[in-house]
């Protein structure tokens, strides 16, 4: 009898340290389940921003520019460099009242930038981004050659000779420009390069210095110099459409 007893509690105690031992191997298992998981989500990728410094070349409405990538973290960089639109010259021809004049153009700008990006967690892959920052153009200068074609006379005496004479204008909007836009960082990326594209605008602070100066029968036109100014007040944004390429350090 008491060796029938102490074979049931042989198997009654077997049966229980082997039910520990699941119960222990089964929580093991569960806890390292729970830390895959919290190591899977923790190693989730953070937004795409410019996770390494990049220096690259820039081409667009304001010019051709250098321009470098420094990131802070996985949500916001700086960007800063130059542009330049090289002096260029174009000649139309308006009509003003009832003188045709041919108008000779030559204009050419350079600003150095700094600006701020914030990237979204939508569209993450393109790198979306928000940009705010200034730019100081160093120079901005329109210069207008008008010279009236045609046939003018002078009552009966025919004048359309250099006796005519120019309106000569200079338009300069040196200074501070803040710039607010969007864009993507990575239209195009590989291993080490980065293809980017930038939608915005500056909005020119200050106002434009005009010069007029009149040769000839022109003379005293140069009072529209003030008029002039007025009438540009009222230009003050521009548009920024950039494309860039960069290489990553």
């Amino acid at each position: 009898m008491n060796r029938t007893n102490r074979q049931k509690s042989f198997w009654n105690s077997s049966l229980l340290l082997g039910g520990l031992l699941l119960l222990s191997i089964s929580s093991k298992e569960a806890k390292a389940q729970d830390d895959s998981s919290t190591s899977v989500e923790s190693a989730a990728p953070a937004p795409i921003a410019a996770r390494t410094p990049a220096v690259g070349i820039t081409l667009g409405t304001t010019g051709i520019g250098l321009q470098g990538i420094l990131p802070l973290n996985n949500h916001f960089s700086l960007r800063g460099g130059f542009s330049v639109v090289p002096a260029f010259n174009y000649t139309r021809t308006d009509q003003i009242g009832t003188t045709a004049l041919e108008q000779k153009f030559k204009t050419g700008f350079v600003n150095i930038h700094v600006l701020a990006d914030y990237y979204l967690p939508v569209l993450q892959k393109a790198g979306f981004r928000l940009s705010g920052g200034f730019a100081w153009f160093v120079h901005a200068q329109s210069k207008v050659r008008s010279i009236p074609v045609g046939e003018y006379y002078y009552g009966e005496i025919p004048i359309n000779d250099d006796r005519m004479g120019e309106i000569s204008t200079v338009v300069k909007r040196n200074g501070i420009a803040p710039y607010l836009g969007a864009g993507f960082l990575n239209l195009y990326s590989s291993k080490h390069l980065n293809l980017s594209f930038d939608l915005g605008t500056y909005y020119l602070l200050p106002e434009a210095n005009v010069k007029m100066e009149a040769t000839g029968y022109l003379t005293g036109n140069e009072r529209n110099q003030e008029q002039l100014k007025e009438n540009l007040k009222g230009y003050r944004w521009l548009p920024v459409v950039q494309f860039g390429l960069y290489y990553k350090l």
